[in-house]
Protein backbone atom coordinates (compact mmCIF):
# COMPACT_ATOMS: atom_id res chain seq x y z
CA UNK A 1 0.00 0.00 0.00
CA UNK A 2 1.22 3.46 -0.72
CA UNK A 3 2.88 5.52 1.87
CA UNK A 4 1.00 9.23 1.15
CA UNK A 5 3.28 12.04 2.46
CA UNK A 6 3.44 15.60 1.84
CA UNK A 7 6.77 16.68 0.34
CA UNK A 8 7.90 20.32 0.67
CA UNK A 9 7.14 20.27 -3.49
CA UNK A 10 3.61 19.49 -3.46
CA UNK A 11 2.89 21.49 -0.25
CA UNK A 12 4.09 24.90 -2.22
CA UNK A 13 1.09 22.98 -5.06
CA UNK A 14 -1.05 22.90 -2.34
CA UNK A 15 -0.36 26.39 -0.70
CA UNK A 16 -0.93 28.31 -4.11
CA UNK A 17 -3.74 26.01 -4.77
CA UNK A 18 -5.41 27.63 -1.55
CA UNK A 19 -4.04 31.37 -2.41
CA UNK A 20 -1.17 31.55 0.75
CA UNK A 21 2.01 32.31 0.00
CA UNK A 22 4.80 29.63 -0.12
CA UNK A 23 7.73 31.55 1.87
CA UNK A 24 10.59 31.55 1.20
CA UNK A 25 13.57 33.59 2.39
CA UNK A 26 17.24 33.76 2.12
CA UNK A 27 20.16 31.75 4.21
CA UNK A 28 20.08 34.88 6.86
CA UNK A 29 19.24 33.91 10.56
CA UNK A 30 15.79 36.18 9.46
CA UNK A 31 14.71 38.00 6.41
CA UNK A 32 11.51 38.63 4.95
CA UNK A 33 9.76 36.63 2.71
CA UNK A 34 10.73 36.95 -0.84
CA UNK A 35 6.85 36.97 -2.27
CA UNK A 36 4.59 38.56 0.36
CA UNK A 37 7.35 40.07 2.27
CA UNK A 38 6.41 39.01 5.87
CA UNK A 39 9.34 38.59 8.67
CA UNK A 40 10.77 35.29 8.58
CA UNK A 41 13.08 33.65 11.07
CA UNK A 42 15.55 30.95 9.78
CA UNK A 43 13.77 28.56 12.57
CA UNK A 44 10.16 29.08 11.47
CA UNK A 45 8.17 27.31 9.45
CA UNK A 46 5.33 29.32 8.57
CA UNK A 47 4.65 27.39 5.42
CA UNK A 48 1.53 24.82 5.99
CA UNK A 49 2.11 21.58 6.50
CA UNK A 50 -1.33 20.26 4.85
CA UNK A 51 -1.82 17.51 7.47
CA UNK A 52 -4.51 18.76 9.80
CA UNK A 53 -8.45 18.86 9.34
CA UNK A 54 -8.19 22.21 8.99
CA UNK A 55 -5.61 22.27 6.13
CA UNK A 56 -7.70 19.44 4.48
CA UNK A 57 -10.78 21.77 4.58
CA UNK A 58 -9.06 24.30 2.64
CA UNK A 59 -7.91 22.25 -0.03
CA UNK A 60 -11.69 20.82 -0.40
CA UNK A 61 -13.10 23.73 -0.62
CA UNK A 62 -10.67 25.13 -3.23
CA UNK A 63 -11.28 21.99 -5.25
CA UNK A 64 -15.04 22.48 -5.24
CA UNK A 65 -14.87 26.17 -5.83
CA UNK A 66 -12.49 25.51 -9.06
CA UNK A 67 -14.83 23.11 -10.33
CA UNK A 68 -12.18 20.20 -10.38
CA UNK A 69 -13.77 18.26 -7.20
CA UNK A 70 -15.71 15.56 -9.72
CA UNK A 71 -12.09 14.80 -11.64
CA UNK A 72 -10.02 14.46 -8.58
CA UNK A 73 -12.61 12.03 -6.76
CA UNK A 74 -12.72 10.02 -9.62
CA UNK A 75 -8.90 10.46 -10.12
CA UNK A 76 -8.88 9.19 -6.64
CA UNK A 77 -11.39 6.29 -7.16
CA UNK A 78 -9.11 5.11 -9.85
CA UNK A 79 -6.25 4.89 -8.12
CA UNK A 80 -8.34 2.83 -4.78
CA UNK A 81 -9.76 0.75 -7.67
CA UNK A 82 -6.90 -0.57 -8.45
CA UNK A 83 -4.66 -1.04 -5.51
CA UNK A 84 -7.72 -1.32 -3.44
CA UNK A 85 -11.00 -3.23 -3.06
CA UNK A 86 -13.40 -0.43 -2.92
CA UNK A 87 -16.94 -1.78 -3.59
CA UNK A 88 -18.70 1.52 -3.64
CA UNK A 89 -18.15 5.80 -3.89
CA UNK A 90 -19.10 5.74 -0.30
CA UNK A 91 -15.83 4.17 0.80
CA UNK A 92 -13.86 5.96 -1.72
CA UNK A 93 -15.44 9.21 0.41
CA UNK A 94 -14.42 7.81 3.93
CA UNK A 95 -10.79 6.47 2.94
CA UNK A 96 -10.26 9.91 1.80
CA UNK A 97 -11.72 11.86 5.23
CA UNK A 98 -9.72 8.73 7.29
CA UNK A 99 -6.41 10.90 6.78
CA UNK A 100 -5.52 14.69 6.13
CA UNK A 101 -2.32 14.23 4.90
CA UNK A 102 -3.37 11.14 2.12
CA UNK A 103 -6.15 13.60 1.41
CA UNK A 104 -4.07 16.51 0.84
CA UNK A 105 -1.14 14.44 -0.66
CA UNK A 106 -3.92 12.96 -3.52
CA UNK A 107 -4.96 16.73 -4.31
CA UNK A 108 -1.66 17.93 -4.58
CA UNK A 109 -0.87 15.14 -6.92
CA UNK A 110 -3.80 15.35 -8.96
CA UNK A 111 -3.27 19.25 -8.96
CA UNK A 112 0.51 18.78 -10.36
CA UNK A 113 -0.18 16.32 -12.61
CA UNK A 114 -3.00 18.90 -14.06
CA UNK A 115 -0.44 22.05 -14.31
CA UNK A 116 2.50 19.27 -16.11
CA UNK A 117 -0.27 18.60 -18.68
CA UNK A 118 -0.73 22.27 -19.18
Amino acid sequence: MTDYKITPELAKVLTELVDECWHEQSNRKWSFCKHCKKPIFSDDNSNCTFTTPNDAHKVMEKLVEKGLWNKFYWTVRKITDEGLSMPDNAYTTQWLHLNKERFCCLAGMFIKEREEKG
